[in-house]
């Protein structure tokens, strides 16, 4: 009986291929052609993008929606690229990569780096007070609250960060594993605190009802 290979993304993990064909095969479904996706669901497919075999972030993403496949008569989700480009991509390519790249290795170090400060902050504003959804206003307990990130988006910082600093990616900068693999942590704390201290410059988080 063959292995199952799981699939994992920064945020979320499946146990084999087809659990996360059907998955996002749910995702599409919610949707009609033309429309843009939620934010939660937004994350989701941009995290599953990076491991796309070609380069469909491009100059980076804006937003995904549903649309029309171009040379196929069903749907699939879009691309809206910040210069105003379109594509669709393969959801089944990304699912199927054999390899994470060194795009997602970047980002998943990126998130790691702010993890803990973030749980801190989190942590800090149940200390200080009630803490209310931002989106209904709704009074959060701890465990059913989110602390994400609302504009810019998490991407967008690390995008930003790469550009700023001129940064070319290889896998020096990232710690190895006893399996040979890349760790999600950076082995340069230059680049490690370089990233903590620009998110903390521009980073906007709000709570929100899980």
């Amino acid at each position: 009986m063959a292995k199952s290979i799981p699939v994992v993304l920064p945020s979320k993990s499946f146990d084999k291929k087809g659990d996360a064909t059907a998955f996002f095969s749910s995702m599409l479904k919610k949707y009609k052609d033309g429309e843009k996706v939620s934010n939660e669901d937004d994350k989701l497919l941009f995290e599953l993008l990076q491991r796309h075999p070609e380069d469909k972030i491009s100059e980076g993403v804006d937003y995904f929606y549903r649309d029309k496949a171009k040379d196929y008569p069903t749907s699939c989700f879009h691309i809206k690229r910040v210069n105003g480009e379109s594509t669709d991509f393969s959801m089944k390519d990304c699912i199927n990569a054999k390899e994470q790249t060194l795009e997602q290795f970047f980002y998943k170090a990126c998130r790691s780096s702010v993890t803990q400060i973030l749980t801190n902050e989190k942590n800090d504003k149940f200390k200080n007070g009630v803490v209310h959804c931002s989106l209904n206003g709704e009074v959060l307990s701890k465990n059913e609250a989110a602390y994400k990130h609302t504009i810019p988006k998490f991407r967008s910082i690390v995008e930003k960060f790469i550009k700023k600093h001129d940064l070319s990616i290889s896998r020096e900068i990232f710690l190895d594993n006893k399996d040979i693999q890349y760790a999600t942590e950076f082995s340069n704390e230059r680049i490690k605190n370089d990233f903590i201290n620009f998110h903390q410059e521009i980073a906007r988080l709000e709570m929100f009802k899980k």
